[in-house]
C-alpha cells in the first residue's frame, strides 16, 4: 500500500484538494495526508471547488509538516515548489516529487477551479501508477524456480509452438 504525504507551504489550498482527490480516487489503496510548512487554515474557496466535483473537504485542517514523521510515507509530493525547504528526511524518500502548481490564494474562483482540475489530473495519474505498482512489484520466480503459473504458461507456449509448426508444414508444402 502506497502511503502519499501532499506539502505545500500553508496546507490550505493545493494539498488540502490534493488529499481530497486522492482520498476519493485511492480509496483503500493508499493512506493519504496532507501538511503544510506554516500551516493556517482550509481556503472556503478550496473547499467551494472541490464542493462542485462532489468531495467534500470541509472537515479538514491545516496540520504542521512537523506533526508527521517521514517514515510512516513513502511518496511526498510538493504542490508548491516548497520541496526545498522542506526537511531532508522528507527530500530523500524514494518517491519525492514535485509538481510546482500555481498559488490561487488570492485569486478569482476560476483560477482555483484551474488549479483544482490540474491537482485533479496529477492526482489521477499518480494513482493510477500507485495501482499499476501492487503488480509490478510480485515477485516473479528465480532463474530455474518453477511455479504453477510458468509451468503452465510454459505448457500453453509449447502447444502453440506445436500447432503453428504443424500449420507451417501444410502452407509450405
Amino acid at each position: 500500500m502506497k502511503r502519499i504525504m501532499f506539502v505545500c507551504t500553508k496546507n490550505s489550498c493545493r494539498s488540502q484538494m490534493a488529499e481530497g482527490f486522492a482520498r476519493a480516487m485511492g480509496g483503500d489503496q493508499v493512506i493519504v495526508a496532507s501538511a503544510g510548512l506554516n500551516p493556517t487554515h482550509v481556503h472556503p474557496m478550496a473547499i467551494q471547488v472541490m464542493a462542485e466535483v462532489g468531495i467534500d473537504i470541509s472537515q479538514h485542517t491545516s496540520k504542521s509538516i512537523q506533526a508527521f514523521n517521514p517514515q510512516d510515507f513513502n511518496i511526498v509530493i510538493s504542490l508548491c515548489g516548497c520541496g526545498v525547504f522542506l526537511p531532508t528526511e522528507w527530500l530523500l524518500l524514494e518517491g519525492f516529487q514535485d509538481w510546482q502548481i500555481d498559488d490561487p490564494d488570492g485569486q478569482p474562483i476560476e483560477v482555483f477551479r484551474r488549479v483544482r482540475d490540474e491537482i485533479k489530473d496529477k492526482v489521477s495519474q499518480l494513482i493510477s501508477t500507485t495501482k499499476l505498482d501492487q503488480f509490478i512489484t510480485v515477485r516473479a520466480p528465480y532463474h530455474g524456480e518453477k511455479d504453477s503459473f510458468s509451468l503452465a504458461f510454459n505448457a500453453k507456449l509449447q502447444d502453440f509452438s506445436t500447432r503453428v509448426s504443424y500449420i507451417a508444414s501444410f502452407v509450405s508444402s
